[in-house]
């Protein structure tokens, strides 16, 4: 039977640090990369296999999780007021905090979260944007004519957005 390794990812908007470890807790290796799809796919080749792999929910978290999940035995995503309640701590730096998330997730104390589908995901977002456009503009008639302007998702959105408001109501 192969060992597993735990990741520990530690997210923020240009930069992701990660902790790697072995069953036992030796750490195998841990470092930094850029938060970019070519760098997570570069350092994805360089992981020794099975892996399974847990961060804290962040703005960023997203579209890390749906680009690692094909490659992961496991992914997880780790609330991040409970995980602060587990892992306080007087030192703390990036590289640090990976290495707490890798713990809970290697000794099953991860407070985990749930992390919505991508279609969810998405739609959640364009109806953010509506409602943003919404309280941005006076009337439907303006929102419907910048959406005729700015193309096609702004008038399926608002015309989506209509419906749905209305539906509500």
């Amino acid at each position: 039977m192969e060992s597993m390794y735990y990741i520990g990812l530690d997210v923020h908007k240009r930069k992701i640090s990660y902790c790697v470890k072995d069953r036992s807790g030796k750490v195998h290796s841990e470092g930094s990369l850029s938060a970019t799809r070519l760098d997570l796919d570069h350092w994805m080749k360089t992981l020794p296999q099975p892996w399974s792999a847990a961060m804290e929910a962040t703005m960023f978290t997203g579209w890390i999780y749906d680009h690692l999940k094909p490659h992961a035995a496991g992914l997880k995503v780790a609330h991040p007021l409970m995980l602060r309640a587990i892992a306080a701590s007087k030192r703390k730096n990036d590289r640090i905090d990976a290495g707490k998330i890798c713990d809970c997730l290697r000794c099953d104390f991860l407070p985990e979260c749930y992390m919505a589908s991508t279609a969810i995901r998405e739609r959640r977002r364009t109806l953010r944007w509506g409602r943003m456009m919404m309280q941005t503009t006076f009337d439907r008639d303006t929102v419907l004519f910048l959406g005729k302007i700015w193309g096609g998702m702004a008038v399926g959105f608002l015309t989506l957005y209509f419906v749905m408001s209305h539906h509500w109501l």
